[in-house]
């Protein structure tokens, strides 16, 4: 069983890393948004009280997954929601389409684990891989994250 998302040791202090898989490019997208998620709060105490509709293009599959994770950080860091729930209703190499749901931040209930400004798109490649010897092809990135 492949790994859906695992988060890289800090590069520096002012960058974090995090490791995506999906069997598609719509269960990748949807992994990268709930790993980026998972390194900013506790998604198990956010309740789903509020949707918000994101939309990205780009004109690579790379180039819109992060304009996409940055729109999400845009609601997370200027509008101070916290998500707890993804659904990818659209994907394709040039458009994503999703529906988060969320609450504004409490700092009395939220525990955030750190701060996400943006995503980097410095050396972002999604491309087809094999996570072992004669494993299946599974759709495969790495994000970069400025802290």
């Amino acid at each position: 069983m492949i790994k859906k998302f695992e988060p890289i040791d800090q590069y520096s202090d002012s960058e974090l890393g995090l490791i995506v898989n999906g069997d598609d490019l719509q269960q990748l997208y949807y992994h990268a948004t709930i790993g980026m998620l998972k390194m900013i709060s506790d998604t198990n105490k956010v309740r789903e009280l509020t949707k918000v509709k994101i939309q990205a293009q780009g004109s690579s599959k790379e180039e819109t997954l992060v304009n996409f994770l940055n729109a999400v950080l845009n609601q997370v860091n200027n509008n101070d929601m916290q998500f707890a729930a993804v659904m990818i209703t659209y994907a394709d190499l040039n458009s994503i389409e999703a529906e988060l749901k969320g609450e504004e931040y409490n700092r009395n209930k939220h525990d955030k684990k750190g701060t996400i400004k943006r995503v980097i798109f410095r050396d972002v490649t999604i491309k087809k891989t094999a996570q072992e010897v004669n494993g299946p092809l599974v759709w495969h990135t790495e994000l970069h994250f400025a802290v």
